[in-house]
């Protein structure tokens, strides 16, 4: 708020944008607008969509919308660190970290076709989803019982991370995992099929 409302103002206008009232950001003010034929109709309903009024104000300072920011921040931050660990402790490697660049995921995702109109307010989620999907599949598959596939993995990802990217197209049908520079990537192909059956991922690596 304070970003996109950098003059730190809050204005009353007129305009026909709205049937009857609603809010937008210009010029660094918070506008209150309402239609100028429906002065005090639903007067309590000006704010309703203040988030999605977020979500679209332009801002210099932040490449993800505000609604994706929260997502992140609710969704992801807060519950990423336990699924981390179980895949330290399967992998029994304490330097195993997980690497997801939203910014990247936030532009793939804003400029692809076909994709969610959602995305935005599940970011982080489906994020953290494909991540869940990554251990659960480690997990199945024994790597906390199993030196070799253990040691089988470390000499793949020698970097020790696991990322998450959108992509045009891929081989696999929704996602798959591909190793680059030490790396493991979880790819999705295309807007579309963000968070399609991500709990499959790492079924053919």
């Amino acid at each position: 708020m304070n970003t996109v409302a950098s003059t730190h103002t809050i204005a009353l206008s007129a305009s026909e944008k709205f049937n009857y009232c609603g809010t937008e950001f210009v010029d660094g003010v918070l506008k209150l607008v309402f239609h100028p034929n429906n002065l005090g109709t639903n007067i309590n309903d000006v704010a309703a969509e203040l988030l999605t009024a977020l979500s679209s104000a332009p801002s210099k300072e932040e490449k993800l919308s505000f609604v994706a920011r929260a997502a992140v921040k609710n969704d992801y931050d807060p519950k990423i660190g336990q699924v981390l660990e179980k895949a330290r402790g399967l992998l029994q490697n304490n330097d195993f970290k997980f690497e997801v660049d939203f910014e990247g995921l936030g532009k793939a995702l804003k400029g692809g076709k076909g994709g969610r109109d959602d995305w935005e307010s599940n970011l982080g989620g489906f994020a953290r989803g494909y991540l869940e999907g990554f251990v659960d599949v480690l997990e199945r598959e024994g790597f906390g019982k199993d030196d070799m596939l253990r040691e089988g993995f470390q000499e793949a990802v020698t970097e020790n991370a696991i990322g998450v990217r959108v992509l045009e197209s891929i081989k696999g049908s929704y996602n798959e995992i591909v190793l680059e520079d030490g790396k493991a990537f979880i790819q999705v192909g295309a807007p579309l099929e963000y968070f399609t059956n991500c709990y499959e991922v790492l079924e053919e690596y």
